[in-house]
């Protein structure tokens, strides 16, 4: 099943950013105003557009297809604009 990074909200890639930089998902909720219940559906819909296991493996998957970078500090695209660009593998 091809894998389309587009299919992803700002919100979600926000999540996964806080998620990148260490932060629990407290923190992230704490950091995106939004409560723990919020953090963890939006990490429960990124597995599932990426069919991944849990939510490291889709952090892993999202560093392989070039969402993120190691060079970046993270914390500095939040608030996400929303762009990414059509990648799709088999």
């Amino acid at each position: 099943m091809p894998i389309n990074v587009t299919s992803l909200t700002p919100r979600e890639i926000e999540v996964f950013l806080c998620l990148a930089d260490g932060m629990t998902y407290k923190g992230v909720a704490r950091k995106l105003n939004i409560s723990l219940s919020t953090v963890k559906k939006h990490i429960g819909s990124v597995i599932l557009k990426l069919d991944a296991k849990n939510s490291v493996h889709a952090l892993k998957k999202l560093y392989e297809l070039g969402v993120f970078t190691t060079q970046e500090t993270h914390a500095d695209f939040l608030p996400f604009n929303g762009e990414l660009q059509d990648i799709n593998i088999s």
